[in-house]
């Protein structure tokens, strides 16, 4: 799947999972800072649920230490 169409549809995607504008979210918005994440609550647990269904990869062992979308589309590019 090309990069693009993976950042399209995890921006989309983040965007309704954390009630945030999708204008608001891009390749460099961190979760944690920028779109209000905490790491430490059940909120990166849910959101990685919803990006492995939505892209059917795996949750990564240490989600927190994707930090960004960019980061997350690479992930997701080296595990579908």
């Amino acid at each position: 799947m090309a990069e693009q169409s993976i950042k399209n549809r995890l921006i989309v995607l983040v965007a309704e999972q954390l009630d945030v504008d999708e204008e608001e979210i891009g390749v460099d918005s961190s979760f944690f800072t920028d779109l209000g994440v905490d790491d430490d609550e059940d909120g990166l647990v849910d959101l990685w649920e919803a990006i492995g269904e939505e892209f059917q990869v795996n949750a990564p062992k240490n989600p927190e230490t994707i930090r960004t979308i960019q980061q997350a589309v690479r992930y997701i590019e080296i595990n579908q």
